[in-house]
């Protein structure tokens, strides 16, 4: 369970979403419940759920996966009709889970949950509300689902003791003391501010730790204590956090750890409520005790009894854990002196042994286990900082209204405590104008809670505490307060704290509202079980306390306590309704007109809540017959004038407040039985003003509302003429006032005080700038829709009907659009009310607006609009400049120069105003003339400035033109929507279909457009009723537009092109690059993108037009739409059924679209167009559209990128919207198509779709996700790039979901084989995630080898790779028969290949070779062994010169197994990466180490679906190496290369020299550490030593030799040169440098091997050697002492002894042991041959191997080394005899010299060292000491170190490999790295670091969780 738990708390943690969350919250609540009840079968049953449900679209129930720790073994009964059936089912379920063999105590399954507990706890401290809230819900579901302690229950006075420390239980809460004494709680403790410790704050702590380990000051000593004291001990954490005030005291005794230590738990409480130093006050309570206890004289060691403490002054805490101890032996010590056993605390390495965890919350005796738990909740109720005070107060909350405490005592410690938080909490957040205080009213709504169990003595307790918090009896004002205590002056937040508890208190506790509480509980104490049985009390009123109390905070100055007291009585008015007497409620009724007497605060928000107040109480019969009272007729409390003081508000500031005004207003509108005389002209025309004036739309809305119910009361009464009838005509010049234009001041209605904030002023102005063109065009509609309202009632005194044909005939483009619009709203009106539709438009009332309509539609637009006027005026200054300039600056004469009209008016014709006519006359014909009066010199300096003026003129004309297009196209559409919506058209259709088509197409205004679309609609609709009478119908014209112009925009539909270069890849993933890179930008945004061009918008705006209009025709025609417009249907299907015809297949559609280019495109368009529109359709659609799914799969497949792209896009939309049966359909023919490996077309199509499918369902995905991740995990090693990054990102998002599939319920309509299906999908997975369940692998072929079980194990663990389409490095110890393994996973898969393509015939699994590529010297070997393990491979080697291999290549295909050398691959990769492998095996993989080598990059290039490399050892030289190789399996997996080389590379390597300090060693442990998890899984290695029992042992011994006087000499010559330095630095980097570097450094490992390497053929060096050592032969051995040290080591192996010195047998035989000699160098090689062997050791035999040997013949020497015992040595380079080769004829091996990289002296010596070895081996290393070698050997033991870090013993195996992280892994690698935190800034607190930790507060949705409704309906 352990796995999935934490993956679950991990959601709980960090869920993408609130509902991931909370779905995994229920999960963890499911399994614990599970867990629990397995280890207690017969444990209570759940108690019934009564919490909220948390679904999908289904209730989510858990499949658990219970592992507990402790063995157990259970034997299900089955009932007598269970079958076998069910048996077996129960066998696999007990199977995948464990066997009980016992019933666990209560106590100890208990314990197991307190644990799972005490992981959520400290999510409650999370700075994210959604962690705190959903880490809460977690803990409430636990306490709701668990089964209740069934333990007899100690009450609290008998077991206060065990949870609390003394007496302050039974203390109720001194409100004036507390707030005195107490710390008040702010947003935190302030320690994110506080400046970093200079270099002088290290020395003074350096001084002290060495003063603490009574070193003082000696000199020297601490020098290095600032290693100790690293940058990390500089950061402020929470566990040092000091609260505000306390000092560190300055003594210099013993401080204890624990400031209360020694203190009673009543001394505590007061030291708690003191302020000051903390410490101080401690030190001096402690001094008191020792005096009082006569405890002067106690020594040094004696030390108090530490005791529990309490978490404040009302509460205790159980005993806290113990003190961490520096000395580990000061416990033993202590329990020593006590006498009895003493268990020893460190081992024999001085370690400190650790005991078994305790849990960390522990059970308290007589108690229940959720009381431990909230004891270790309360105390975050005092935290500094408000997230962990808000989180406590969640859990408390759901905890409390979870379980069934009934410890009366315990719930009252809990209000208290909650009290205590209300009383001292300050922390306040704004959300827009109001004040949220989320940690007191989250503590008040969990003090609610426990009053809802308290008794009623408790709960007089608690209101009486909140009525003093409210009263502040004690607490001075004004000039009373002036030198007081803040303790002793008035606090708002206090009284704002007790309302908020008394809000929830009467909201919980109804029952205690009534005055005769006592009489109506003893009657329901009959009857109600529930009830409790203490409801005796007396004097307890809590109705009337609570509504004195809110009648006194009205009345307060401060308006958040005024906003809260209305709120308090909200969710009581029915209550106070009927039970107030009737003088009390008209009293509160009063206070709340009061509050709006004045006019208020204009920026106060609690007008808003008295409004909600007032509306929700009128509604209520006895509020409304107070109101309704005839002394409310008249006078200042007439129901006039306390309205009427609502109006003053109506345009507040505030938004919420001018809500709450018109919700007012609609209530007192719909309230029958209130009198109407207040209905007056004023309420209508500021409604109306409401409706020009409001930028929110939910305010307009309720406005209209408002608007509409009054005008029908008012008409009913009779007095609509006088509240209506004389402004009619002003709202009409408001409404038709242009956009843009000041609105007239006299027109509008002011009620209230005026100055101050106007909200209305841009509106009033018309200023664009502050107002989009969007709300004011929804203003200017409501209105109309409000004017088109007063068309229900005949209304004398005015004619709206000569008012609509006066603005119809306007010049104003506005006036004429809302006049129609007004027309339009009219005839919607009417057809709301009406049951069967009528013809309008042929009405009396209609006919002459019908008139005007159609002849303005018919006839041409206006030449010019009223709003034209600045456009033309601008024009006209232009144009009189542009001819006076021919008089300035072309010397023109004056009186030539033509006069243009002064007068603009572009509605007049006359000659004497100045029109586009006169521009184009100024700019053309004037223009030309007076260019002809220009002089010469002026036509070449002059005219080219006048005519780029001339251009200007034009743009502007050209802009004129513009805008007269855009409003006639505004207005001819309002007039065709009116025709429409009256139904009436002119006698030629044309003109109607043109204008509303135009505005779909045009209109860049999305109101207007939208508006447009619902009259396509209605048109369509038209055209299908009897009112039509046209011959000929054009909506089949008017959708075949719609379609073109829904796939114009190229943004969304692509552009089909069949040569194009965009067919290839992934589409997808360019797009998703884009995006990237935008959000990549400064601020998140790149600033360089272009913006839209003309054309661009031009698309958008038709596109958004188009598919407005489909989307009403589907609102308009619902389930009939596919019937009544039969060419929508065709539109989103024709295409498709047309280009997948039955029977037809992807390669002859595709050859259709290379013919014919309009064939893909029309496939693109129709894809697009069902992507786009069935989001919008009717569910009663839905059937019809999955017949399209067999051909978009098709499309899925094709050979076009764009069309694979298009196809997958519209997939996820169909499964977003039909989501059982699309998901149905992905699983049975998408999924398969993932591991189509004959097309690769169809797995990136196949990938492309489920990647966009993840995306657009997200956790609705959930039923489906096994069906998935493993496809899509086999993917992310594509030979296809595209495939494989795509892949990878898909998983990401896919491994999110993981561990909450198994909570989810049966995905529904799947039949029984699918579901099955995914049960084995499921046991994949459960075995890719717990390697100890994967099953071992049955070998299908015969092999003619007895395995040994490690080598079963590692072909399993093969088999296991290739099932789930990963790839591994099997990096065995050398000898343990790798090439062996490899040989079994081949012939395996071969055989179930074929064995599959018999049964299906399926392309899939046809045929393909495997190539393995090695070393040249091993292509032999190789070839060798597959025949000789297995007769069912056939092998061939690839090799030979290129016309050999050519001749070879065609042939390839028909072997299995294609044996090639790395160099011939290297060559020819050009062909072989054409070939599809089935597997690619790198023997000595780590060949390809470098990356950056050509043969590292064509190996890269090889394509086969499984990927294996072998090598003994995978790092070399440094971890960079094992990226290299990770790249070849599986590319991505490890990030780049410089992301690993950042990540792991570098905080490795410089650990490297030893010199490393404390925190860069800690960081290169983690970083191995981190490298080790991430490659765990997929490299297996055992060693010899832990397999292989029978293999005898390797002995290495070093054999040092000293310098010969002549290499002493080149030696210190040497050293004394710049190169030695150079070489020195090369050594202490790692690596042997370049250039001349490398070369010195050769000449030292030479010069130690032998002195002739070096001076050979160098004859005045060798002279000088002569003169100054007498050295006469170079050559001598004596001056080698490798060679000398080589030739004893012979002898003493019996090689090379005279014939007269053998003894026994061996004189005629052979020696007993055999020697490879391995040198780096083949100089060196030859030496030996010629100096030693030749000169001085003729009886020894030998053979050579090193590069000159013909690869082909190596396999020989190796197979006549190990045959012919009578050849004493073989001769090798390490480069060439110590790869792969099995030389275990030989038992003794002798390095010359060393390689810098220690895994190939190491190859090489296990080359002997290996299966098939019967002797010991004996390994010699000759070092020269003091030189180049002893560093070599020092620098292998440092590689050594990493490689065995990375790959340890944990990849022995799939049990030991932690395969469950496998899923995280690639999680890691799919994500990008997570940006570095900013360092803390140091110094004093800038404002803008105080602001940046604004950053932590919640954006306001977050405390939509705080509302009433919320809490009630959880309560």
């Amino acid at each position: 369970m352990s796995f999935r738990q934490d993956k679950l708390i991990l959601l709980i943690d960090s869920g993408t979403s609130s509902q991931v969350r909370r779905t995994a919250a229920k999960q963890l609540s499911d399994l614990t419940v599970k867990t629990f009840r397995s280890s207690r079968p017969g444990a209570t049953e759940v108690k019934p759920e009564v919490l909220p449900e948390v679904s999908l679209d289904a209730t989510v129930e858990v499949i658990p996966e219970v592992k507990p720790e402790v063995k157990l073994e259970v034997k299900p009964e089955l009932p007598s009709e269970a079958t076998s059936k069910d048996e077996a089912a129960l066998a696999e379920v007990a199977e995948s889970r464990v066997t009980l063999e016992g019933e666990v105590s209560e106590e100890d399954a208990w314990t197991d949950v307190l644990d799972t507990v005490a992981k959520v706890v400290p999510l409650l401290r999370s700075k994210l509300s959604d962690t705190r809230s959903a880490a809460a819900f977690t803990l409430g579901l636990l306490a709701n689902s668990l089964p209740a302690w069934s333990q007899p229950h100690t009450s609290a006075s008998a077991s206060s003791s065990t949870w609390t420390s003394s007496a302050p239980l039974s203390d109720p809460i001194a409100l004036p003391e507390l707030l005195r004494d107490g710390q008040t709680l702010l947003a935190s403790a302030g320690r994110e501010y506080v400046a970093k410790p200079t270099g002088g704050d290290k020395a003074k702590r350096r001084k002290a730790m060495m003063g603490s380990l009574g070193l003082g000051d000696a000199v020297g000593w601490g020098d290095d204590v600032d290693k100790v004291i690293g940058e990390e001990d500089d950061e402020v954490t929470d566990q040092a956090q000091i609260p505000k005030g306390v000092e560190t005291p300055k003594s210099t005794g013993e401080v204890p750890k624990d400031v209360f230590e020694g203190l009673s738990a009543r001394q505590i409480v007061m030291l708690k409520r003191k302020k000051g130093n903390l410490v101080e006050e401690a030190n001096k309570m402690r001094k008191l005790n020792e005096r009082a206890a006569g405890s002067g004289q106690t020594t040094p060691t004696e030390t108090p009894t530490p005791q529990p403490s309490p978490p404040r002054g009302n509460g205790a805490l159980p005993p806290a854990s113990e003190a961490v101890t520096i000395d580990p032996g000061a416990k033993a010590r202590a329990r020593a002196a006590a006498g009895g056993q003493v268990e020893p605390l460190l081992d024999a390495e001085g370690n400190v042994i650790t005991g078994p965890s305790q849990p960390k919350i522990a059970l308290i005796p007589g108690q229940s286990p959720w009381v431990a738990v909230l004891l270790e909740i309360v105390p975050s109720l005092s935290d500094p900082t408000w997230q962990a005070r808000h989180g406590g107060g969640l859990a408390v909350m759901e905890i409390i209204r979870s379980t069934s405490l009934e410890d009366d005592a315990f719930l009252l410690f809990l209000a208290r405590e909650l009290l205590n938080l209300l009383a001292l909490d300050r922390f306040g957040d704004f959300v827009g104008d109001t004040v949220i205080a989320p940690v007191r009213e989250t503590a008040a709504q969990a003090l609610g809670v426990t009053l809802k169990y308290l008794s009623l003595s408790g709960v007089r307790e608690v209101h009486e505490t909140l009525m003093g918090m409210v009263i502040q009896s004690w607490a001075k004002r004004g000039k009373e307060a002036e030198g007081r205590p803040k303790s002793e002056r008035f606090s708002w937040e206090v009284r704002h704290a007790g309302l908020l508890g008394l809000k929830y208190e009467v909201a919980v506790r109804p029952d205690l509202l009534a005055e005769e509480v006592t009489a109506k509980a003893e009657a329901k104490m009959e009857v109600e079980v529930d009830e409790k049985p203490d409801l005796q009390r007396t004097g307890l009123s809590i109705m009337n306390d609570v509504v004195d109390a809110a009648i006194i905070a009205l009345r307060d100055s401060d308006d958040d306590v005024r906003t809260v007291a209305a709120s308090a009585l909200l969710p009581i008015t029915a209550t106070l309704a009927l039970e107030l007497p009737h003088d009390a409620l008209a009293s509160l009724l009063d206070t709340l007109w009061d509050c709006l007497a004045e006019g208020g605060d204009e920026l106060g928000s609690s007008t808003g809540a008295i409004m909600d107040l007032l509306g929700d109480m009128i509604s209520h019969r006895q509020v409304i017959a107070i109101m309704a009272e005839s002394s409310r007729s008249e006078g200042p409390r007439s129901r006039t004038q306390l309205i009427s003081r609502t109006y003053a508000f109506i345009r507040h500031p505030i938004a919420t407040v001018r809500l709450a005004v018109v919700n007012a207003l609609f209530t007192f509108s719909t309230v029958p039985e209130l009198p109407r005389e207040w209905m007056s002209e004023s309420l209508f025309r500021l409604l109306f003003q409401n409706l020009v004036l409001e930028e929110r739309g939910d305010t307009r809305d309720i406005s209209f509302s408002a608007f509409a119910a009054a005008l029908e009361q008012v008409a009913l009464a009779g007095g609509l003429e006088a509240a209506v009838g004389g402004t009619v005509e002003e709202w009409y010049a408001i409404a038709m006032t242009p956009i843009g234009g000041p609105l007239d001041d006299d027109l509008f209605l002011t009620v209230g005080k005026r100055g101050g904030h106007n909200v209305d002023k841009a509106m009033m102005a018309g200023d664009m700038s502050l107002v989009t063109m969007d709300v004011a065009l929804q203003t200017r509609i409501a209105a109309a829709k409000a004017l088109a309202l007063l068309r229900r009632y005949p209304i004398e005194e005015v004619s709206d009907l000569r008012l609509l044909r006066k603005y119809l005939g306007s010049g104003s483009a506005h006036q004429a659009f809302l006049a129609a619009t007004v027309i339009q709203e009219w005839a919607a009106d009417v057809d709301a009310r009406s049951d069967t539709p009528t013809a309008l438009g042929q009405t009396n009332d209609a006919k002459p607006l019908t008139d005007l309509l159609v002849s303005a539609i018919e006839g041409p637009p206006p030449a010019t609009y009223v709003e034209m006027t600045t456009i033309l005026s601008r024009i006209a200054s232009e144009c009189q400049a542009l001819l006076s300039a021919f008089a300035v600056e072309g010397k023109v004469s004056k009186d030539k120069i033509p006069t243009l009209p002064k007068r603009v008016d572009p509605l007049s014709a006359s000659s004497a105003t100045f029109s586009l006519v006169t521009a184009q006359t100024a700019i053309g014909a004037h223009f030309d003339a007076l260019a002809g009066l220009l002089g010469k010199n002026a036509q070449k300096t002059v005219l080219p400035s006048l005519k780029d003026r001339q251009r200007k003129v034009m743009g502007s004309i050209g802009y004129f033109a513009v805008m007269k297009e855009r409003y006639d196209v505004q207005v001819s559409a309002a007039i065709a929507g009116a025709l429409v919506a009256l139904r009436v058209m002119p006698s030629k259709f044309g003109p109607v279909i043109k204008s509303v088509m135009d505005s779909i197409k045009k209109e860049e205004n999305e109101v207007l457009q939208t508006r447009s679309a619902n009259s396509v609609s209605a048109f369509v609709a038209f055209c299908g009723t009897p009112f039509f009478t046209g011959k000929v119908n054009p909506c089949d014209k008017v959708i075949k537009n719609l379609w073109t112009f829904l796939c114009s925009d190229t943004s969304v539909t692509p552009v089909f092109s069949p040569d194009g270069s965009g067919n290839d890849g992934i589409i997808t993933l360019k797009e998703e690059r884009v995006q990237a890179s935008k959000k990549g930008g400064a601020g998140g945004a790149n600033k360089d993108e272009p913006e839209e061009s003309e054309e661009q918008i031009s698309m958008r705006v038709m596109r958004r037009g188009a598919l407005e209009a489909f989307r009403a025709m589907a609102r308009c025609f619902g389930g009939g739409l596919f019937d009544a417009v039969p060419k929508f249907w065709e539109g989103i299907s024709a295409a498709l059924l047309s280009s997948f015809t039955e029977g037809s297949g992807v390669d002859a559609a595709d050859a259709k679209f290379r013919e014919a280019t309009s064939a893909g495109q029309d496939l693109v368009d129709c894809l697009t167009s069902l992507r786009l529109v069935a989001p919008e359709l009717d569910s009663a659609l839905f059937p019809r559209l999955t017949t399209l799914f067999p051909p978009i799969i098709l499309a899925l497949q094709s050979s076009f990128a764009v069309i694979r792209n298009t196809a997958a896009k519209c997939l996820a939309a169909l499964c977003d919207v039909i989501t059982e049966d699309g998901m149905r359909v992905v699983v049975d023919d998408v999924v398969p198509l993932v591991g189509d490996a004959r097309r690769a077309a169809s797995r990136q199509g196949a990938v492309e779709a489920i990647h966009h499918i993840i995306k657009a369902l997200d956790i609705r995905a959930l039923p489906y996700v096994l069906f998935l991740i493993v496809p899509v995990l086999g993917r992310m090693s594509d030979p296809d790039e595209p495939t494989r990054l795509l892949s990878t990102s898909t998983f990401a998002s896919l491994v999110k979901m993981v561990p909450l599939e198994a909570g989810i319920p049966d995905p529904p309509g799947f039949s029984a084989e699918l579901l099955a299906k995914r049960d084995e999908e499921r046991k994949f997975l459960m075995q890719l995630l717990d390697g100890s369940k994967a099953e071992q692998y049955q070998i299908p072929i015969p092999i003619k080898a007895d395995l040994r079980q490690y080598q079963r194990d590692g072909v399993s663990w093969l088999a296991f790779l290739a099932k789930y389409q990963l790839h591994g490095i099997l990096c065995d110890d050398m000898g343990l028969g790798k090439s062996l393994q490899s040989i079994c996973i081949i012939g395996s898969k071969h055989f179930e290949r074929a064995a599959k393509h018999t049964s299906t015939g399926g392309v899939d699994s046809a045929h393909l070779p495997s190539l393995i590529i090695c070393p040249p010297t091993l292509t032999g070997h190789w070839y060798h062994e597959i025949p000789k393990f297995t007769d069912y491979l056939r092998p061939v080697q690839y090799v030979g010169n290129g016309f050999e291999r050519t001749a070879l290549r065609p042939h390839l295909a028909k072997y299995d197994v294609v044996i090639a050398s790395y160099e011939t691959v290297r060559a020819d990769i050009e062909e072989l990466s054409k070939v599809d492998w089935l597997y690619c095996v790198l023997d000595e993989g780590h060949i390809i180490k470098n990356a950056k080598t050509k043969l590292a990059a064509a190996v890269k290039q090889i394509r086969a679906q499984h990927r294996l490399l072998l090598s003994g050892t995978p790092i070399q030289n440094n971890v960079l190496e094992l990226w290299s190789l990770f790249d070849f399996l599986m590319p991505g997996f490890l990030g780049n290369e410089r992301v690993f080389n950042d990540r792991f590379s570098k905080p490795i390597l410089a650990d490297r020299d030893g010199k490393a300090t404390p925190k860069e060693r800690e960081i290169a442990s983690a970083a191995l550490e981190a490298l080790h998890k991430q490659v765990l899984p997929f490299l297996l290695r055992r060693l010899k030593e832990d397999v292989l029992s029978d293999l005898p042992p390797k002995i290495i011994q070093d054999y040092y030799c000293e310098l010969s006087p002549v290499q002493k000499h080149l030696y210190d010559e040497f050293s004394r040169s710049r190169a030695a330095e150079e070489a020195g630095e090369a050594v202490a980097d790692g690596a042997p440098g370049q250039g001349h570097v490398f070369q010195s450094l050769q000449y030292l490992r030479k010069l130690c091997n032998h002195p002739a390497l070096v001076v050979a053929g160098e004859k005045a060096e060798l002279e000088d050697i002569r003169k100054r050592t007498g050295v006469a032969n170079i050559h001598d051995v004596s001056n080698a002492p490798k060679l000398e040290a080589l030739r004893q080591l012979l002898l003493d192996c019996g090689i090379g002894l005279p014939a007269a010195d053998k003894l026994g047998p061996q004189a005629d035989e052979y020696s007993q042991h055999r020697v490879l000699i391995f040198c780096q160098l083949r100089p060196m090689l030859d030496l030996i041959e010629r100096d030693l062997f030749a000169g001085q050791m003729p009886s020894v035999s030998y053979m050579r191997m090193d590069g000159s040997t013909d690869a082909r013949k190596r396999h020989a020497v190796v197979q006549t080394f190990n045959n012919d015992p009578r050849i004493d040595v073989l001769l090798l380079t390490t480069s060439v005899g110590g790869l792969g080769l099995n030389l275990t004829g030989a038992d003794t091996v002798i390095f010359v010299d060393h390689d810098w990289n220690p895994m190939k002296d190491l190859q090489a010596m296990d080359r002997a060292h290996r299966l098939g070895q019967k002797k010991v081996v004996n390994v010699y290393r000759l070092i020269t000491r003091g030189t180049l070698e002893e560093k070599i050997m020092g620098l292998q033991r440092f590689k050594l170190n990493i490689a065995s870090s990375v790959v340890t013993q944990q990849n022995a195996g799939l049990g030991s490999m932690n395969t469950g992280e496998v899923l995280d892994l690639f999680k890691v690698s799919a994500e990008p790295e997570p940006g570095k935190p900013k360092p803390a800034a140091s110094g004093p607190v800038s404002a803008s670091r105080i602001l940046e930790g604004l950053e932590d507060l919640p954006p306001e949705e977050e405390y939509a969780e705080l509302s009433m409704s919320n809490f009630l309906s959880k309560v």
